[in-house]
């Protein structure tokens, strides 16, 4: 089944230039014209599946694509990984142009991982014929908020970094997992960081601790006030307001899966850590995503319209993940501040940076990845997470964030909000509510 997921990071902007031997003015690049359709991109695959051109280069392109074919051509996959890096080229899909791609890609090539870096939107990963698509996620969003600590964070990974880090997991097949060494290698080298024209002004403001804090406020009054902002907002700008024209459809199964699994291993790390501050916090987050997890296998769960338990299980992977963010003495060395995943898509991972959502008096602030600052900075629509149709909007699918119950009102702490506090306090307001 297919995994849409995307990246957390921006695609880089175009760079391309015409070659002096180009009397015609085509792009070229190896010798061959840079692809201007699906047809030549899928043409240029099928001869070879790593197609790394200038234009998404950081200066680097040759090193670049040697480095991601080194690594491919040791996959131990049944199915091809192919990674492309190009320019957009017409007919994709506005919102999503790299997953549109790469589900375009599949049809004319068959099963496979695809890396799809273009000039325009976020870099796309799709997957077909492997198992544990949404493992395979996990695993890059793990591996890039573990090259947090090494990366200036004004500037993140580029590309080419993160589609060789993506690569580089794709290619060592299943059970997904990434390498601390080989994270520590790409991420810590300045010339894989992007460049410093490449920042986004639009949020600098927002980086500051005041915002940051903004809405740390009571936990009921602050998450109740929070939801009811959204849902106002949501209703009095309409459907075509909703930041979210490229949604994110979790599979049940497999994010069960990788919530579990990451709950396991919260419990395994649990008991090897002495007694302190952050075990007590991460045992905290255990007790929440355990009485999560509970709920989506018992009568009365805590937000009743979730009717598949999806938006539990992303709380419990959310938390999950809190847990051992405590626990690792590495990243908090660096960075001793809690877990807060994507307002936009908790599967996204960690946020890096605050932001003003909304508009006037309706703006909130809010922690986004990557991926989603970006596409707020440029004005354009992050990839929403979408746990299922809502009646909010004329019945069609909406942002987990527009709906009323407690993942709406608290976005799984992604506001400042201590998310697992306020899951324990609506378990017990239900317990007494029987």
């Amino acid at each position: 089944m297919l995994l849409a997921a995307l990246l957390l990071a921006a695609g880089a902007a175009a760079s391309a230039t015409t070659s002096p031997d180009d009397p015609d003015g085509t792009l070229r690049h190896n010798d061959l014209p840079v692809p201007t359709s699906i047809d030549e991109i899928a043409e240029r695959l099928g001869d070879d599946p790593i197609l790394v051109e200038s234009v998404l280069g950081n200066g680097a392109t040759a090193q670049a694509r040697d480095r991601i074919r080194a690594v491919t051509d040791q996959s131990t996959l049944d199915v091809p990984v192919y990674v492309v890096m190009t320019a957009l080229v017409p007919a994709l899909n506005e919102s999503d142009p790299a997953g549109d791609l790469a589900i375009r890609l599949h049809s004319r090539l068959g099963d496979g991982v695809y890396v799809v870096a273009l000039s325009e939107g976020v870099i796309g990963l799709e997957a077909w014929g492997v198992p544990d698509e949404l493992g395979l996620s996990a695993a890059r969003y793990d591996a890039l908020e573990a090259g947090h600590r090494y990366v200036d964070s004004e500037r993140g990974l580029s590309t080419p970094a993160i589609v060789e880090m993506m690569a580089t997991i794709a290619a060592a097949g299943p059970p997904w997992a990434y390498d601390d060494a080989t994270v520590e290698q790409i991420a810590s080298d300045p010339a894989n960081w992007r460049p410093d024209t490449d920042r986004s002004d639009d949020t600098d403001g927002a980086r500051t601790p005041g915002g940051r804090a903004m809405l740390a406020t009571v936990a009921f009054l602050g998450t109740f006030l929070l939801g009811l902002r959204l849902v106002l907002w949501a209703r009095s700008r309409g459907g075509s307001a909703i930041p979210a024209t490229g949604p994110t459809v979790t599979d049940h199964a497999n994010l069960r899966a990788t919530a579990e699994s990451a709950l396991d291993r919260l419990v395994t790390r649990l008991r090897r850590v002495p007694s302190s501050e952050r075990a007590d916090a991460a045992l905290h987050d255990r007790a929440a995503a355990e009485t999560l997890l509970a709920a989506v296998d018992g009568p009365d769960r805590l937000a009743p319209d979730d009717k598949d338990g999806t938006r539990h299980l992303v709380g419990v992977l959310v938390l999950a993940r809190a847990g051992l963010h405590e626990l690792d003495d590495r990243r908090r060395g660096s960075d001793p501040g809690p877990y807060r995943p994507c307002f936009f898509n908790p599967l996204h991972g960690r946020a890096t940076a605050t932001i003003d959502f909304g508009r006037g008096g309706s703006a909130l602030a809010v922690h986004a990845c990557t991926s989603c600052r970006h596409a707020i900075a440029r004005d354009r629509t992050p990839s929403a997470f979408v746990g299922g149709p809502t009646g909010l909007l004329g019945g069609r699918p909406q942002p987990y964030y527009t709906e009323d119950g407690l993942f709406a009102d608290t976005a799984y702490g992604s506001t400042g909000t201590d998310f697992a506090s306020d899951v324990i306090a609506a378990a017990g307001r239900k317990e007494r509510s029987r």
